[in-house]
C-alpha cells in the first residue's frame, strides 16, 4: 500500500492536534463491528489526548429521519467537531451541509461514493482518495481510523479494536501480516477458518448485537468504551452467543422463506424474525452454501422494506445492483461493495423492486 495523498493525511492529523478540551465532540458509528470499533477507538483515542466526546451514538440504519432529529440535540449541546465513521453519507448531502453549519466534520469510510464531500469544513477519508495498491473496499473504517491515530498518539494498546474490525468486514486477506502480529501479540490460537479463533468469535458474537436493536448496539459500545484489554471484552460479548442458534436454526430451513431462481443464480429470502438478523443470513447462505450465487434477504418493518444482497465470487457488483433497483424510489437508500450491500425502500415499491431485481440478474 502506497500513499498517494499525504496532504489528505496531514489534515487529518492537523484536526485531531488542534481539537482542545473545552471542544464538544460527537461521534456518530455504524452498528457492524467495523462500525462499533472505529467509533471505540476514536472516543479512546479522543479522551487519551484530553478531549472527551459528549456523544457517542450508532446511527441507526431503519430510522430515515434520525439525521434531522439528532441536529436540534447537537445545537442545544453546542456540538463543533462531529466523526462520522463507516457510514454512508454522501447520499444525505443536504445533511451533511447543515451539520457545517455549527460544526466540523471528519467522515471516515470505505464503501464506495460517488460524491467527495471535501470542503472547507469537511474532511472527507475514503481509501481511493489518498491510497493504492490495496483493495480500498478492505481497507476497513476501523484500520483506517487505527492508522491515521497512529500518527498522532500511540494506540497500540488497541490493536485487538483494530483486528475485531477487519474480520467483521471480511477485510482478512488485505491484512495477513498485521493480523499474524496480533494473533502473536495476543496468544492466540490461529485457525484455517478465522471465525473459529477467539478473534472470529468475539466478533461473530458483536455483529449478532445489532440483531436486537440500536439501543443493545449503544449499550456494548459504552462497554467497550470501560475495557482496555481483549479478555475482557470476549468475556462480556459471549452472551450474544445465543443468537448463533437463531440464525442457524433459520439458514437449515432456509428453504421455507424463500424464492428461487435457479435459472438466474438467485434467491430471494424472506427473514421476518424476532431478531433482525437479515444481514447475518444473507452473509451466512453466501459464504457457506452459494458462494456463485446472488443472495438477496429481507424484512419488513414501519412502513420500509430493508434488504442485504451478497454474492462472494465477485461476478456482480451488489452495490451497483441494489442502486439500479432503486432509482426513483422516494425514501430509498443503498450502499455497499461488490460482494456484499444493503438498502431500503418503501414496502409500496417493493413489488416493483422485486420485479427490477429478477430482471437485473439476467444482466
Amino acid at each position: 500500500m502506497h500513499i498517494i495523498n499525504q496532504g489528505l493525511i496531514d489534515r487529518f492529523i492537523e484536526f485531531i492536534h488542534n481539537i482542545k478540551p473545552s471542544d464538544k465532540i460527537a461521534i456518530f458509528y455504524d452498528n457492524d463491528p467495523d462500525g462499533i470499533c472505529s467509533g471505540v477507538l476514536m472516543f479512546k483515542a479522543l479522551k487519551l489526548l484530553g478531549c472527551t466526546p459528549i456523544i457517542f451514538e450508532c446511527a441507526p440504519h431503519d430510522e430515515p429521519r434520525y439525521y434531522d432529529e439528532i441536529i436540534e440535540r447537537m445545537q442545544q449541546k453546542k456540538i463543533n467537531k462531529i466523526f462520522l465513521l463507516d457510514l454512508v453519507v454522501e447520499q444525505k448531502h443536504d445533511v451533511m451541509k447543515k451539520l457545517e453549519k455549527f460544526a466540523e466534520l471528519v467522515i471516515i469510510d470505505h464503501h464506495p461514493f460517488d460524491r467527495d464531500l471535501t470542503s472547507k469544513r469537511t474532511i472527507f477519508i475514503k481509501p481511493p482518495l489518498y491510497v493504492i495498491g490495496i483493495n480500498t473496499t478492505r481497507y476497513c473504517t476501523t484500520k483506517q481510523v487505527f492508522d491515521l491515530l497512529s500518527h498522532v498518539i500511540d494506540i497500540s494498546q488497541y490493536e485487538w479494536l483494530a483486528v475485531m474490525g477487519i474480520i467483521g468486514d471480511y477485510a482478512f486477506d488485505s491484512w495477513q501480516d498485521f493480523l499474524e502480529h496480533c494473533f502473536r501479540k495476543y496468544e492466540i490460537k490461529e485457525e484455517p477458518d478465522i471465525y473459529q479463533t477467539q478473534f472470529g468469535k468475539v466478533t461473530r458474537y458483536l455483529n449478532y448485537v445489532r440483531t436486537i436493536d440500536n439501543k443493545e448496539v449503544k449499550k456494548v459500545a459504552e462497554s467497550l468504551l470501560e475495557i482496555e484489554d481483549f479478555g475482557t471484552a470476549f468475556s462480556i460479548l459471549t452472551k450474544y452467543q445465543k443468537i448463533e442458534n437463531e440464525i442457524e436454526n433459520f439458514i437449515e430451513n432456509y428453504r421455507k422463506h424463500t424464492e428461487e431462481h435457479p435459472e438466474k443464480d438467485l434467491l430471494i429470502v424472506h427473514v421476518q424474525t424476532p431478531y433482525k438478523i437479515n444481514s447475518s443470513v444473507a452473509t451466512q447462505l453466501s459464504r457457506r452454501r452459494f458462494p456463485e450465487k446472488v443472495v438477496v434477504t429481507y424484512y419488513f418493518t414501519d412502513g420500509h422494506v430493508w434488504i442485504s444482497a451478497r454474492r462472494q465470487d465477485g461476478k456482480m457488483n451488489m452495490g451497483e445492483m441494489l442502486k439500479k433497483c432503486i432509482k426513483g424510489f422516494d425514501e430509498a437508500n443503498a450502499g455497499g461493495h461488490v460482494p456484499a450491500a444493503g438498502c431500503s425502500i418503501k414496502k409500496e415499491d417493493w413489488p416493483e423492486f422485486k420485479e427490477r431485481l429478477i430482471n437485473y440478474s439476467e444482466e
